[in-house]
């Protein structure tokens, strides 16, 4: 979770091994399409648009990732 200072740092991204990013901004495209994974679902910043029609997708892109990256062993 960032703002948009941190999601077009390049440097701290790769400094703190991100590879993937939800960018949730209606208004922002993706800063570094080349270099990392990114799920974009603009919404806008308002109470009229309505964050939970993004759930699912999120949810589905993240569970991806972690079942990808992230081995739990027994």
């Amino acid at each position: 979770l960032g703002s948009y200072e941190n999601a077009t740092n390049k440097d701290m991204l790769s400094l703190l091994k991100i590879t993937h990013i939800v960018n949730m901004a209606g208004e922002l495209e993706n800063a570094f399409p080349k270099e990392f994974v990114y799920l974009h679902c603009p919404i806008n910043d308002t109470v009229a648009d309505d964050i939970r029609k993004h759930f699912e997708e999120v949810c589905t892109f993240l569970g991806k990732l972690f079942t990808t990256y992230f081995k739990i062993s027994d």
